[in-house]
């Protein structure tokens, strides 16, 4: 698509709920990308009452349930693209499952600095799996710097 190598990270979203298998495929940016950057990442739970306004302006959703099939609490993920210069950009993606699996974005390592989704209101990290009996799987992103060297085929 567009020409460029989308890139999975290699951990099932559905781990442990016996819902489908969802992966989260991302572009990295690339310095004077002419792909709109994304800014701010997050996700909400239609079933606990919650809506993409409540993220803020300009979001727009990934149409796909995470929990899909699993029978959990129907979430989405969402994304914010870049929109002014004081705009941080999202750099990289991590997945944590709270027992010793991280996985990370190309470029990135546990030595960034890492803010989990949370739950909206609160200050609890939110569960892609919440409700779905699998794995309890968080998603965090990182704005820091990431090298072009990083990256393969660079």
């Amino acid at each position: 698509m567009n020409g460029r190598d989308y890139y999975k990270l290699p951990y099932d979203l559905n781990k442990g709920a016996g819902g489908a298998t969802l992966w989260i495929y991302y572009l990295p940016g690339l310095e004077n990308d002419t792909i709109k950057p994304v800014a701010a990442i997050g996700t909400y739970d239609t079933t606990d009452g919650e809506k993409i306004t409540d993220l803020g302006p300009d979001f727009d959703d990934i149409d796909v349930d995470l929990n899909r099939g699993s029978g959990g609490d129907y979430i989405l993920l969402a994304y914010r693209k870049h929109t002014d210069h004081s705009d941080q950009l999202l750099t990289g993606l991590s997945i944590w499952d709270r027992h010793t699996t991280y996985v990370y974005s190309l470029g990135t390592s546990a030595a960034y600095t890492w803010h989990g989704l949370l739950q909206y209101g609160t200050s609890i990290l939110q569960d892609l799996n919440e409700d779905a009996s699998g794995e309890y799987i968080y998603l965090y992103y990182t704005t820091q710097f990431v090298e072009e060297s990083a990256l393969p085929g660079k």
